[in-house]
């Protein structure tokens, strides 16, 4: 989602005068149940897939945290993931 005036939209509005390996940052906050529904949702896909093919190196990357519950809470699925791969 670009949000008119910030430096995302104006890099967009003037995709032909961006600098090659100019990166680009948003950082979204909020509850982790509610931000991974935004992630999976149709249009959010749909908007990722046209950026793939409109910029190089594009990625997503979700991190948790912020209270000790949800930190937590990655902390076990993460070691739960390891332990049933054989590696913990």
């Amino acid at each position: 989602m670009l949000f008119p005036g910030t430096p995302a939209a104006t890099a967009a509005a003037n995709v032909g005068q961006v600098q090659a390996g100019a990166p680009g940052v948003m950082i979204v906050d909020g509850e982790l149940d509610e931000l991974m529904k935004i992630v999976a949702e149709e249009e959010t896909l749909t908007l990722n897939a046209q950026a793939t093919a409109i910029v190089s190196d594009f990625e997503i990357q979700v991190y948790g945290g912020g209270n000790d519950q949800s930190v937590q809470q990655l902390m076990g699925n993460y070691t739960g993931s390891m332990q049933e791969l054989g590696y913990m």
